[in-house]
């Protein structure tokens, strides 16, 4: 049922035989349907028959066998667990109406009735009980545990479903935040991928952005704005072992703070004592190893998550749609 829409059920006593009885109930519908006050649209002149806009009959079973209660005590605790029941039906439908119109503010609400969708109203104008799952020979107590635990199983189903997509969702946004963060925190992987860095296929060569042998290794460092050229005139002196000429921005990565990356080639020996010298300068030091595996490994992973939720996302519109 779409958001805003209101129905009214009139209920009215009638003779208990089939024949008096049906024909009491035929008379107060054509009087409800010549009550203009209940049809505003033929009220306006619309030249559609009023069976189009109601009201119309709710066949409910009826007679001596239907709807049984058991006693008058059993009538009143059935009132109250009925408003209970009603209560805890209505809450349940309009929190998936409005996760619904969340996950799609142009959702189209429609019943899913027998495996097939229709307009609620179309639905409402042909409702008709179900004998098989609810007898009418059956206490009314019974068919209302039955029908309150189906609610209750596809409440619990819908509830754990958005759970799953929230948690895929977060996921998601979570490494998208990392995509737009600081320098000082955000993965080098996701940076320094293979379209920019410089690596020669074949084997390792002097030129190369990174450097990692047996004896010498690559440190990235972060270089606050307006201190690269500090950093330039001083860096081969923070420790020993720090090879000439070997530092090198990675131009177009700095972030929204002005933040600069740059590359040194240091002897493997003394990289720990660069790093020190770097933070006693206020520099930051990052420990990153370069390899295309591990960011082939990032783009599967994110690609896995995007499926995710996407089909989270399927999921849970599926099973907020039918009313």
């Amino acid at each position: 049922m779409s958001a805003g829409q209101e129905y009214w059920i009139v209920a009215t006593g009638c003779s208990k035989t089939a024949q008096s009885g049906q024909s009491e109930k035929d008379s107060f519908h054509e009087q409800m349907k010549s009550n203009q006050m209940l049809n505003p649209k033929a009220q306006r002149g619309n030249n559609q028959p009023h069976e189009v806009h109601g009201p119309w009959k709710f066949n409910v079973p009826d007679g001596e066998r239907s709807l049984m209660f058991g006693s008058f005590d059993n009538l009143i605790r059935l009132t109250e667990d009925l408003a209970k029941a009603d209560m805890n039906l209505d809450s349940i439908v309009h929190r998936l109406e409005r996760q619904y119109l969340e996950i799609d503010p142009k959702a189209s609400f429609k019943v899913k009735s027998q495996r097939v969708e229709k307009k609620f109203e179309e639905y409402i104008q042909n409702w008709q009980w179900d004998e098989a799952k609810y007898p009418r020979t059956r206490q009314i107590s019974d068919n209302l545990t039955l029908l309150m635990s189906i609610v209750n199983k596809l409440d619990e189903e819908a509830r754990n479903k958005l759970a799953q997509y929230s948690e895929s969702k977060t996921q998601k946004s979570n490494l998208a935040k990392k995509e737009t963060s600081s320098l000082v925190t955000r993965d080098l992987v996701d940076m320094l991928t293979p379209d920019i860095i410089k690596m020669c296929p074949t084997g390792p060569r002097p030129d190369d952005d990174f450097v990692n042998t047996d004896h010498m290794c690559t440190i990235c460092l972060i270089v606050p704005r307006g201190a690269d050229q500090d950093f330039l005139k001083n860096y081969e002196r923070y420790c020993e072992c720090v090879v000439p000429m070997s530092a090198k921005k990675f131009d177009k990565l700095d972030d929204k703070d002005g933040n600069m990356l740059w590359r040194v080639v240091v002897f493997r020996s003394q990289a720990e004592n660069f790093k020190k010298a770097c933070r006693e300068k206020r520099l930051v030091p990052r420990d990153f190893e370069y390899s295309e595996e591990a960011y082939r490994k990032l783009v599967q992973q994110r690609e896995a998550i995007d499926d995710t939720v996407k089909r989270q996302h399927d999921r849970v519109r599926r099973l907020c749609q039918p009313s």
